[in-house]
């Protein structure tokens, strides 16, 4: 059986060499070919299983090219430390089971390096979960968090305010005249969910029960993307200078195999504030493998998603659209 990594250095092979475009996973049942050469979906799926598969179509993507998870024990953190490694080993596990492999993790030292590098940045999503931004990035002089979104790099963040904490190895301390986003993320107070965007609505994203940090839905030019408590989204996107910031709310900590579908789908199609779901539908295979063509036309900028299983299998590709 070809393994992942080997299909997908032939697939950069196929790029590099600005040949057709023909995609190809493979997993322990399956085997599936996705081409959208001809502006539509056409596939085969080989397996002698019976399974259902599901297409989604986004269109206005972003998707990137690497991931870097940030902590540090030796730094302060308003999440334990043992949960955020719990939280980045699942949500690698399940990125990784969908074909998204290119993730690194960085200490504050690394943070630093990755931050004054400038070429990093655009394609390249951060993830700080902490809810304390190290002093090697940002102080009451230094606000490089700043510089990375300027440069084009993206944020994920879990906490309160950002910039309200600035951590040392001795404390943490506030940073009054940095905060990013001020008074806008909710704190502390834990809600019900009551409503649902309705792009999360659609696309069925759930990131927790209850919420417990989150973005106002009405922060000028943020998008909710899943589920909603008041006024208060526990996943929002929001565009920042040539970058964004993810606001993923809730006690995100939980490792629920639900908030990591959807963290992972939203990653690895490129989910942003101006993306739309074109299409979806789901079909059921036989015994023996199965041919057909997904009826949705497909442009430069779209991707399209091929699930088999159920929704929180954790077989999953996503194929950007040249």
């Amino acid at each position: 059986m070809i393994s992942n990594r080997v299909i997908l250095a032939i697939l950069t092979v196929f790029l590099l060499a600005g040949c057709a475009v023909i995609y190809c996973v493979d997993n322990d049942d399956y085997t599936a070919t996705v081409n959208t050469d001809s502006g539509g979906v056409d596939y085969t799926i080989s397996g002698f299983m019976p399974c259902d598969y599901t297409f989604k179509v986004y269109s206005n993507t972003d998707v990137p090219d690497r991931l870097y998870f940030y902590y540090d024990e030796d730094y302060e953190h308003f999440y334990d430390i043992e949960r955020q490694k719990t939280f980045f080993n699942d949500l690698e596990r399940v990125l990784k089971a969908r074909g998204f492999d290119e993730i690194q993790y960085v200490d504050a030292n690394g943070l630093k390096g990755l931050i004054d590098d400038p070429s990093k940045a655009a394609g390249s999503e951060l993830f700080l979960i902490s809810g304390m931004i190290p002093d090697t990035i940002y102080s009451a002089t230094e606000m490089k968090l700043t510089e990375w979104m300027d440069n084009g790099g993206t944020v994920f963040w879990a906490g309160p305010e950002i910039g309200l904490y600035v951590s040392h190895t001795d404390g943490y301390d506030e940073a009054d005249n940095g905060r990013i986003l001020k008074d806008h993320v909710n704190g502390g107070i834990q809600q019900d969910i009551r409503t649902m965007s309705e792009l999360g609505y659609v696309t069925g994203f759930s990131l927790n029960r209850h919420l417990q940090f989150g973005l106002e839905k009405d922060y000028p030019g943020a998008v909710c993307l899943s589920t909603c408590s008041d006024d208060y989204s526990s996943a929002s996107v929001l565009k920042y200078s040539a970058g964004r910031i993810y606001i993923v709310g809730g006690d995100i900590m939980d490792s629920v195999i639900t908030h990591h579908t959807a963290l992972a789908e939203i990653i690895i199609c490129g989910i942003n504030e101006n993306t739309v779901l074109k299409s979806t539908e789901t079909f059921h295979k036989g015994y023996g493998d199965t041919s057909g063509t997904f009826d949705c036309p497909v442009v430069s900028g779209d991707v399209v998603l091929l699930t088999i299983g159920k929704p929180y299998s954790s077989w999953a590709r996503a194929y950007p659209v040249a």
